[in-house]
């Protein structure tokens, strides 16, 4: 069932090339990349599946040098995730026999109103 619905979610949006965006692009300063990428992602909802054009500002939103063919975007989903699995931010846990990590329920005493 699951392989079912990938595959009606590929073919309906297999129209949407590489290179075609329907926005001018996230800017995502790389210091805070996770309250950049909540922020300009969370209110597309289900376009959130749709290609994102990733642009790198610094922080006074100067747009860095380079053009998303893919490797910007590769990089920002890899910080992204390092960044929600960062210790700091303690979103997830591990068990302490095997390791397995799952969402941590007391994350959001952590770090009060974070990213609300």
């Amino acid at each position: 069932m699951f392989k079912s619905m990938i595959e009606r979610e590929r073919i309906e949006r297999q129209h949407i090339s590489m290179f075609s965006h329907n926005h001018e692009g996230l800017e995502i300063r790389r210091d805070f990349i996770l309250e950049d990428a909540f922020e300009k992602m969370y209110p597309q909802g289900e376009n959130i599946k749709d290609r994102q054009r990733i642009l790198f500002v610094d922080t006074n939103y100067i747009t860095e040098d380079g053009v998303d063919g893919g490797g910007l975007s590769k990089e920002f989903l890899t910080k992204l995730t390092e960044a929600i699995f960062d210790p700091h931010f303690a979103f997830f846990t591990e068990t302490p026999s095997d390791h397995t990590i799952y969402p941590n329920y007391l994350s959001a005493t952590n770090i009060p109103n974070y990213l609300a």
